[in-house]
């Protein structure tokens, strides 16, 4: 592999889908949905972000 994006793509790929699942499974064992932790992960985006966020006025 000469191309190091592909070798990252790779690596994130093999260790972000295992770990959506254990997460995943962990909040079923606590009676949640699996959407728990997207509906997270779209918080943390939108604290990290402030800039995303807007009031409806300004789409005027």
């Amino acid at each position: 592999m000469s191309n190091p994006i592909v070798f990252y793509a790779i690596t994130t790929l093999a260790l972000t889908i295992p770990f959506l699942a254990v997460s995943a499974g962990r909040l079923h064992d606590t009676n949640r949905s699996g959407w728990w932790y997207l509906m997270s992960l779209h918080l943390s985006y939108g604290l990290r972000h402030p800039d995303t966020q807007r009031q409806a006025t300004d789409f005027r």
